[in-house]
């Protein structure tokens, strides 16, 4: 398999994950949530690798292939990410857990995973905070309690090709809208370049806005009805991800098949200009409205079974010979602004410490103006730049969220360059 059949394996892989945990994410989170299937699919796939018998079983199910192909996809992952990704894989375990078993997991994970003792809970933070680039700055458990976990993390922070303008929320939204007053700043993209109202299977017609970073990552916006279902607009957002990982160009529906006037997402006008030929039509999205936004989420894995962690957590067991109370979560962050977007989130699945005593020392023209003015999908995947050569990883689902409140965009002319641009 070539390396791009494993990027776009994977990326498949990843996306199928996404979709069978995302009624789970949305029923631990009424509001604003973010979750990374990249990260959960890491974690489980490195489990992958260790377990037998029913575990393993059940593990291939969840991430959708045997153990050595997901050797092979975590090894691709691991030793050659996005450039502007930062992945990290850990086994940690502690005391001398040297079973046959613990040893044959170890020899069969990629290179790229960390595997040794159980750090502090200091040297825990620092793992967390050098892995997410600070954006999580306290690893979620406590791991003087554990005496096994496997943990994984994923972190980006990107800047937009053409960072947004801000206008003034009262005079951009209408008098209805849900968000109105609730901030006094609305970010905008006047002629944006990738927006379009679409037409999708699972959420209907629906306003779509891509911001592309100039590392290669894409942020998709996609606002359906207020009545449609979370889950089908976060699988509708997928969907457009998914798509655009293989399109350079954002396919939307015509304006002229859509009513004038107000819709759920966008106002509609029609005027009289000059035309080459008579009746001659001309469409186009003048702007594009939408809120910053800010999300931190905490989601227990061992809630529902579609999130694969008992499995994982049994193969922990069975490696390690002792079995205990589990811990299993995610938290995540995520932060999209006028001129960016940072998200990271660290996963753990660790068996606590029951049958072993804790050791102090350790732990561990139309003219379609759209507006993002009501609760709306966000998924972040991997982008082909529009100025560079064709890049690995297009279509990579690295993160999710439902955005339900805005927040002020940020009031800094600009932003830090991120250390992997060069100079």
């Amino acid at each position: 398999m070539g390396s791009r059949e494993i990027d776009h394996f994977l990326a498949r892989l990843v996306a199928g994950y996404g979709g069978r945990v995302r009624l789970a994410v949305a029923e631990q989170h009424h509001d604003s949530s973010v979750f990374s299937p990249l990260g959960m699919w890491m974690l489980l796939a490195a489990a992958t690798v260790g377990a037998r018998g029913g575990p393993h079983e059940r593990l291939k199910s969840v991430v959708g292939c045997s153990a050595p192909r997901a050797q092979q996809l975590l090894d691709a992952l691991l030793s050659d990410p996005p450039p502007a990704l930062s992945v990290a894989l850990a086994l940690w375990t502690r005391g001398e857990l040297t079973s046959d078993e613990m040893m044959r997991w170890v020899r069969a994970l990629p290179p790229g995973v960390q595997v040794g003792a159980m750090p502090s809970q200091e040297q825990a933070d620092a793992w967390a905070r050098q892995n997410t680039l600070d954006l999580i700055q306290r690893f979620p458990s406590e791991v003087e309690h554990l005496v096994s976990c496997l943990v994984s993390a994923v972190a980006t922070r990107v800047s937009w090709e053409d960072p947004f303008d801000t206008v003034d929320a009262d005079e951009a939204l209408p008098g209805g809208s849900p968000w109105r007053g609730q901030v006094g700043q609305m970010l905008c993209a006047d002629h944006p370049q990738h927006a379009a109202i679409a037409q999708t299977e699972q959420a209907g017609t629906v306003a779509v806005l891509e911001a592309l970073a100039q590392e290669g990552i894409a942020v998709i916006c996609v606002s359906a009805a207020p009545d449609i279902p979370r889950t089908r607009v976060m699988d509708a957002a997928q969907q457009i991800a998914a798509h655009l990982g293989h399109e350079t160009q954002l396919a939307g529906e015509s304006l002229f098949n859509l009513p004038i006037g107000e819709g759920h997402s966008w106002s509609l006008t029609e005027r009289a200009r000059p035309a080459w030929e008579a009746g001659q039509r001309f469409e186009r999205i003048t702007r594009a409205v939408l809120p910053a936004w800010s999300i931190r989420s905490s989601t227990d894995l061992l809630a529902d079974k579609r999130f694969g962690a008992g499995a994982a957590l049994e193969t922990l067991d069975t490696a390690t010979g002792v079995a205990g109370p589990a811990d299993a979560r995610q938290e995540a962050v995520a932060r999209f602004d006028r001129y960016g977007f940072e998200a990271a989130a660290i996963t753990v699945v660790g068996t606590a410490v029951s049958a072993l005593a804790p050791a102090s020392e350790m732990g561990i023209e139309r003219v379609a103006n759209l507006r993002f003015d009501h609760p709306f999908a966000a998924v972040a995947v991997g982008a082909q730049p529009r100025q560079a050569s064709p890049a690995r990883w297009v279509g990579l689902p690295m993160f999710e969220a439902w955005v339900t409140s805005p927040v002020e965009p940020e009031s800094g002319r600009t932003r830090p360059r991120p250390a992997w641009i060069s100079e």
